[in-house]
């Protein structure tokens, strides 16, 4: 929604928190309401859950990975350069996973110990479905919510089928088109924000008559 001036349903409107700027109050709406959705909402987040946050640079990824570290969760991230690995466990990440330097598979495997993952969070198409599936805890679950390379992807059977692990595709609309879960979600983020828990990333702030520039950009 772009404009000015904006008239919106009163469940709609979100509060204004005097924690963050006014660039990160427009941001945090979007992203930690979309990682609640699908960490906590969906997949059942829990207090000592291993979980991995696929895509973890990105505004949603970064927003997963603070609600999995206030939520006790054990948060483990993926990334291609090693010199990102810092940033990532400075934004909260227990423990990063090069690609490159190990398969994923076997730096999931070390780093639970064996056990396997209990959520994933997942934005990447490609083989790496595969990968994480095989990577899951019994009965664990992927969450996927996005569709980053753009390449066709098989599901995967046989892990999940041997596991009774749950794969499922996930976008924010389900829970913005239904007023039910909408005061749980503002409660989520309300608390995060106020505590300070929560803190979005902010890359870069366009003005208002540059918004398709923006939307480009976010692309």
């Amino acid at each position: 929604m772009y404009g000015d001036c904006a008239i919106v349903p009163s469940f709609a409107a979100a509060p204004y928190f005097d924690t963050l700027s006014l660039e990160e109050n427009v941001s945090v709406w979007v992203s930690y309401t979309r990682g609640y959705g699908g960490l906590v909402y969906y997949g059942a987040l829990k207090p000592g859950d291993y979980v991995l946050v696929a895509a973890a640079r990105g505004g949603v990824g970064m927003a997963a990975l603070q609600i999995a570290k206030s939520s006790d969760a054990v948060p483990i991230v993926t990334t291609r350069d090693p010199v990102k690995a810092d940033l990532l466990r400075s934004n909260g990440a227990d423990h990063v996973v090069v690609l490159g330097e190990e398969p994923l598979s076997v730096g999931l495997d070390r780093i639970s110990a064996g056990k396997g993952v209990d959520l994933a969070f997942n934005a990447f198409t490609g083989e790496i479905v595969d990968h994480i599936a095989g990577a899951l805890d019994p009965s664990g679950t992927i969450i996927h919510y996005g569709a980053i390379g753009q390449t066709v992807t098989q599901l995967p059977w046989q892990p999940p089928l041997q596991k009774g692990a749950v794969l499922r595709d996930y976008t924010l609309f389900e829970q913005t088109f239904d007023r039910e879960p909408i005061p749980a979600f503002f409660d989520f983020v309300s608390e995060g924000s106020v505590t300070n828990a929560f803190k979005p990333q902010v890359d870069r702030v366009f003005a208002f008559e540059d918004t398709a520039i923006a939307a480009c950009y976010v692309e």
